[in-house]
């Protein structure tokens, strides 16, 4: 048997293991290993001459079929490597802003309570008569809280009429 049988498909797994971008990389190994390696077998045995030609597309696609398979799961792992050290963000890791999950419509002069004692802690002027909570699971008193995370507190005698919560709450009758 002639050894230069082995060549291309040699070359096209290095070509697509060692040389072929990331970005390449990515959008490359989102086809199954077994489709991709049995393609480029078939392309390489038309493109090959004469007598060797099928010879030469067995041997690629057993070059190739358990090549691409280690190319690709060292290719998952270095992106899973990159994404640990912070080099890199997952798709589905993106900045959040905090979005309530309890939202509440008043109008010009309404008071807040708290959303589960039903205590008031805002009063018409926007002016904090008990200390508070502004939560992902709305407006709590410090007696409802217990060890939920507040994302922002307010003492007795505070203004809250430029705090967020307050002014995406005032329905404007305009």
């Amino acid at each position: 048997m002639n050894l230069l049988v082995f060549v291309p498909g040699a070359a096209a797994l290095l070509l697509t293991a060692l040389e072929m971008p990331r970005k390449a990389k990515r959008v490359f190994f989102k086809i199954p290993v077994w489709i991709s390696s049995s393609a480029i077998a078939v392309v390489v045995g038309i493109v090959g001459r004469g007598v060797l030609a099928s010879q030469t597309g067995f041997i690629t696609e057993l070059i190739l079929f358990p090549g691409l398979h280690m190319a690709k799961k060292h290719f998952l792992w270095s992106e899973a490597r990159l994404v640990k050290k912070g080099k890199k963000k997952p798709k589905e890791v993106k900045k959040m802003e905090p979005d309530f999950i309890i939202k509440v419509g008043l109008n010009p002069g309404d008071q807040r309570v708290c959303d589960y004692c039903n205590t008031d802690l805002v009063d018409g002027e926007a002016t904090v008569t008990k200390e508070c909570h502004s939560t992902e699971y709305g407006l709590m008193c410090s007696k409802c809280l217990g060890s939920i995370k507040p994302i922002s507190s307010h003492k007795e005698g505070e203004n809250v009429a430029n705090e967020t919560w307050y002014k995406e709450g005032i329905i404007d009758e305009s």
